[in-house]
This record gives C-alpha cells, structure tokens and sequence, in this order.
C-alpha cells in the first residue's frame, strides 16, 4: 500500500461558479501559508480517482479546490470539517494499491 498526502495546492485559482469578471476572481493565488477552513466531499472509506474534488478549501473568503492526488481510497481525514488549517498543513491521505 501507498500513502499519499492531501495537501493545499501551492497555487491555485479560486472557484468562479458565479462568472464574476473581476480581478480577484480571475488570478492564481499563492495559497502557501494562508489560513483557512475546510469543507469535505469526500468520507474515509470512499474510493476516489486521481484529480476527483475531495475538498474545498475557504481561504481569504474565496473557495480553492483539493484535487485527489492519486487513484485509492481515502484512508484518513487530517483536519475536521470546518477546522482551521494553513497551507502546510496534511489535510488527508489517499491509500492505493502498489
């Protein structure tokens, strides 16, 4: 068995679902370091697919998706729903076969 870590993206761009047109919603944002809260999608036991949206990550008042970095099985969820974290931070860990 393999372990991988959920972690924040060095880099990302925040979710648009609105369409918003604007500067802040259109720029990739160093999220390294930032605080924030998290909401899962996902529950311990469930079978993911590499790139699958497992969690969203509330940072700076903008939503930044956590992408599954492997094909497995979430084995372990770091941090509670709703508990605060920051960029370093393990969130989770993706188990996989091999």
């Amino acid at each position: 068995m393999t372990e991988f870590e959920i972690k924040v993206p060095e880099k990302a761009f925040p979710q648009n679902k609105e369409g918003k047109d604007c500067e802040c919603m259109n720029r990739e944002y160093l999220l390294t370091y930032k605080k924030g809260r998290l909401h899962w999608l996902c529950a311990p036991g469930d079978t993911v697919a590499k790139g699958q949206l497992l969690c969203e990550a509330e940072i700076e008042k903008r939503i930044f998706e956590v992408l599954s970095p492997a094909d497995g099985v979430l084995s372990r969820q770091c941090v509670e729903e709703g508990a605060r974290f920051t960029g370093e931070d393990v969130l989770g860990v993706v188990t996989a076969d091999g």
